[in-house]
């Protein structure tokens, strides 16, 4: 096959474990050339002599109040994405759900069970980011998603810029008095940089910035709800919801629809997150979409960046907005 290829014999074996130090031309005519002589890397041999498992594990934080089937959407599509990601590298994918302190397992290098951890899920279950947070202290590979502090290393959504751009394109169709709905100061700190994004839209525009609205509830589409009907209540003059996440902004949907209020002729709003269930609101839901597939890709990237001892560039995630029929007020008919 190297000679087939045109290169040496350690660059078709880099190439066939996934090695990131191969070119993608050279590793493309590799694969190709492997396809073509019908040759399969015997992936036991290959961990025998690694010495590595070609496993990355996964552990998906839950709260321990949370049904496994009430887990946000948003950790599922990511979890697909990275999925695919790993099995692109040559690795398969353990995954775990956990959610209570007796339960909470990472030893999964020292049991030979994987090469190293990513972590997603709920920021609001501090002692399972505890935990996880000492396995790195301990020289661990683990990189996560979502962290509540600083003691991961991460990769994260351009929240800041999300938040600024759902804000801007309310003002754009002329809202002028946007609500931010969501908390600021919780362990979800994505949501405090996509209220600073608001601010920073608001402010540029002239606009004074409403006092951020949120009223604790147990789900987010009940935070949602609750905080948009004590708007409501209170007689706050708005024309614009941003919500926190799509969840929030579900729950403040329902809430609007429920009490009369015309979305988007009295009231524009935005989610952020891009789970699918914003397709299905009536009306459908406009959203900031992170890149599902880039953030897989980063997650795996660094992940084996930090098994191989490799340096490793920042980068957010990027996110575009998905614009429907909940933001734009339809135009006055002449």
């Amino acid at each position: 096959m190297a000679e087939m290829v045109g290169v040496s014999q350690p660059t078709v074996s880099k190439a066939l474990r996934g090695c990131r130090t191969i070119n993608e031309d050279t590793r493309r005519r590799v694969m190709e050339a492997a396809k073509a002589l019908n040759y399969t890397v015997n992936r036991n041999a290959a961990r025998l002599r690694s010495k590595r498992t070609n496993t990355i594990a996964l552990v998906v934080i839950c709260r321990p109040e949370d049904a496994r089937s009430d887990i946000n959407p948003f950790y599922l599509s990511l979890l697909g994405c990275v999925a695919t990601a790993a099995s692109d590298a040559g690795y398969d994918l353990l995954v775990s759900f956990q959610d209570e302190t007796q339960d909470f397992y990472g030893q999964y290098e020292d049991g030979k069970q994987a090469d190293g951890l990513l972590v997603i899920g709920s920021a609001e279950n501090k002692r399972g980011w505890d935990y996880f947070g000492k396995l790195h202290e301990q020289g661990k590979a683990v990189i996560c998603w979502g962290a509540p502090g600083d003691d991961l290393l991460c990769v994260t959504g351009d929240n800041r810029h999300g938040g600024a751009m759902a804000t801007q394109h309310m003002i754009d169709h002329g809202r002028t008095a946007i609500a931010f709905v969501g908390p600021t100061d919780s362990s979800q700190r994505q949501f405090g940089d996509r209220h600073a994004g608001y601010m920073e839209a608001m402010r540029a525009a002239g606009l004074g910035p409403l006092p951020a609205q949120y009223v604790a509830a147990v789900t987010r589409e009940e935070q949602g709800y609750l905080t948009t009907a004590a708007m409501l209540d209170s007689g706050l003059a708005f024309d614009g919801i941003f919500a926190a996440c799509d969840l929030i902004g579900i729950g403040a949907l329902r809430c609007l629809n429920d009490r009369g209020v015309k979305v988007p002729a009295d009231v524009s709003l935005v989610g952020f997150d891009g789970i699918k269930a914003t397709k299905h609101c009536t009306p459908a839901m406009t959203t900031i979409e992170q890149d599902f597939r880039k953030a897989g890709q980063l997650l795996v990237q660094r992940l084996l960046a930090v098994i191989d001892g490799e340096s490793f560039t920042d980068e957010p995630v990027p996110c575009r907005m998905t614009v429907r029929q909940s933001s734009i007020p339809p135009i006055p008919r002449q």
